[in-house]
C-alpha cells in the first residue's frame, strides 16, 4: 500500500513525464536562439503549433492504460486528464493557426488549394486542424449524437 507521500511523489514523476516530451522541445526552441527572422509572433505561433503536436501525441500514451502510470491518480482522473487536455490542444492548435496568421496575413493565400498560390503543407495543416476541431466536437457531443463509447 502506498503511503500518501510516495503516491504524492509517483503523481509528480508521471506529470513531469508528461510534461517532459511537450516543454523539452519548446526549451531548445528557445534557447537555441536561431532565429527565424520573420518575428516574434512567427516564432511564438511555430512554437504553440510544435507544443500542440506534441500534446496531441502524448494524449495516446494517456489511453494505453499503463499500470504503473495510472495507479497513482487512478483510471478515471487519466480519463478526466485526457478529455480536459483535449481541449487545451484544441486552444493551443487555434493560437498557433491565429497568431501565424496575423504574423503573415499572407499565409490565407497558401491555405487556399483553390487560389493557385496553395501550398500543400499548409492546406494539409489547415484541413488537420478543421479535422481535429470535428473529431473533438464529435467526442464533446458524443451523447447527444447517440454514439456509443465502445463500439
Amino acid at each position: 500500500m502506498m503511503t500518501p507521500e510516495s503516491r504524492t511523489v509517483r503523481r509528480v514523476f508521471w506529470f513531469a513525464i508528461y510534461l517532459a516530451p511537450i516543454v523539452a522541445p519548446l526549451l531548445v526552441f528557445l534557447l537555441a536562439r536561431t532565429p527565424s527572422g520573420k518575428g516574434l509572433g512567427w516564432d511564438l505561433g511555430v512554437g504553440f503549433g510544435i507544443a500542440g503536436l506534441l500534446m496531441m501525441g502524448t494524449q495516446f500514451l494517456l489511453t494505453a492504460r499503463f499500470r504503473r502510470a495510472t495507479a497513482p491518480f487512478g483510471i478515471d482522473i487519466i480519463y478526466y486528464f485526457h478529455r480536459y487536455v483535449g481541449y487545451v490542444i484544441v486552444i493551443v492548435i487555434v493560437l498557433h493557426l491565429a497568431i501565424l496568421i496575423t504574423s503573415n496575413p499572407d499565409l490565407v493565400k497558401m491555405i487556399n488549394p483553390f487560389s493557385g498560390s496553395g501550398s500543400w503543407p499548409m492546406i494539409a495543416g489547415a484541413g488537420s486542424a478543421v479535422l481535429l476541431l470535428f473529431l473533438v466536437a464529435i467526442s464533446a457531443f458524443r451523447k447527444a449524437l447517440g454514439l456509443p463509447y465502445k463500439i
